[in-house]
């Protein structure tokens, strides 16, 4: 949001039995078009029960005792990683933010 001015002024006038004077201040508002694409799984929803059990049969069918070098860990944390990845494109539902 792009600021142009902010507009201030003090009312002495309207000070009571305080010493503080109220300040005013007139901010524009200007009216913004906002569209904003995000990818979700809904709270709930069967497309979420089915993503994590998915994610969860596909961790347990991964090889965790290969794990003796630091490229059998890269190679394993790859494969986690294209698993979550697929079934996040597989599951998820595209929704647009708009004003």
């Amino acid at each position: 949001m792009s600021c142009i001015q902010v507009f201030y002024y003090i009312e002495p006038d309207l000070k009571q039995l305080s010493e503080h004077a109220p300040l005013i201040v007139n901010l524009f508002i200007t009216s913004e078009n906002i569209c904003i694409l995000r990818m979700v799984l809904k709270y709930n929803s069967e497309k979420k029960a089915t993503f994590l059990l998915s994610i969860s049969e596909g961790l347990s069918q991964l090889n965790f005792s290969i794990l003796y070098s630091i490229s059998s860990l890269d190679s394993l944390s790859d494969t986690i990683s294209r698993l979550f990845a697929d079934y996040w494109t597989t599951y998820i539902k595209k929704i647009t933010v708009t004003t």
